[in-house]
């Protein structure tokens, strides 16, 4: 479907789900339900947290310096690559992302259409209005 997000078009024959469920992106890639609290919390487990049927999710092994310089040669896309503490996972930003990200970073709006100050319409006093607006006494 055109003009339909990536995660909507996955979801096919599914259109009795509302808007709102699809353009809901706080809890998209959530693996670990553990919450909002201190990932330090885990340091002493071997596992970050749990998924959603109760399972603990493992630590990765993680890059260390070397990897990392191994993948900044040879990884095009290791300068868009973030990494999700969190679910222990990490994601390519899109080219729409990265202009979001430098927009926030120049302290400007991430969409470049946002108007921040709209004209204001004074509804009551743009016209003047030469008869009352009611008949009332």
């Amino acid at each position: 479907k055109e003009g339909v997000p990536i995660k909507a078009a996955i979801l096919t024959n599914k259109d009795h789900l509302s808007d709102q469920e699809y353009y809901s992106s706080d809890d998209e890639h959530q693996r670990n339900t553990v919450g909002n609290i201190p990932l330090k919390w885990y340091d002493d487990f071997d596992h970050i947290g749990y998924d959603l049927s109760g399972k603990p999710l493992l630590k990765s092994k993680g890059m260390d310096e070397v990897d990392k310089l191994i993948a900044s040669k040879d990884d095009p896309y290791y300068r868009r690559t973030v990494y999700d503490e969190k679910n222990d996972e990490s994601t390519v930003l899109t080219d729409r992302e990265l202009v979001m990200v430098r927009r926030i970073l120049e302290s400007k709006f991430p969409e470049a259409g946002m108007n921040a100050e709209p004209d204001y319409d004074d509804y009551y006093t743009r016209e003047k209005f030469v008869m009352p607006l009611s008949a009332a006494p």
